[in-house]
């Protein structure tokens, strides 16, 4: 959902905190406490890390003006080439490839990578990341 004040002040409190994510800004959201607190916040992912930083109380900033705190650190991490939009298919596949191969059996890691360079990568080789849809996935192995 597009957040703005009325969408934020709308939400309730619940036993446990929770987030509403914002479908305008990538990482940017609303953060609802048990206590009813309401706190904006963006979070972006860079180089498998976790960056989470608060924008501001809702109470006290206004969503567009949240909005605009929020892209300043989304630009930064885009600005150094490490935004996950700037990805190709290929870097982000390798890197989920060799992180649990140290997990598996040899056979297994042996017929994983031989499916990847003959099966996969041909068809999303050179490909953003975020250019891939859910409709891509299937209609690859369809054609196969």
């Amino acid at each position: 959902m597009h957040l703005d004040r009325r969408r934020a002040d709308a939400l309730r409190p619940r036993r446990v905190a929770y987030d509403i994510r914002d479908r305008g800004l990538r990482g940017f959201g609303i953060r609802v406490r048990p206590s009813g607190r309401r706190i904006w916040f963006v979070h972006v992912r860079c180089d498998g890390e976790r960056i989470w930083r608060t924008v501001g109380d809702a109470g006290a900033v206004a969503a567009a003006e949240a909005r605009t705190r929020a892209a300043g650190p989304v630009a930064a991490l885009r600005r150094d080439g490490a935004a996950p939009e700037d990805m190709v298919f290929e870097a982000v596949a390798g890197e989920a490839l060799a992180h649990p191969a140290r997990l598996r059996k040899p056979g297994t890691v042996k017929v994983n990578n031989r499916d990847y360079r003959n099966r996969i990568l041909p068809g999303f080789r050179g490909r953003p990341v975020t250019g891939l849809t859910r409709r891509d996935v299937p209609a690859r192995f369809v054609s196969l």
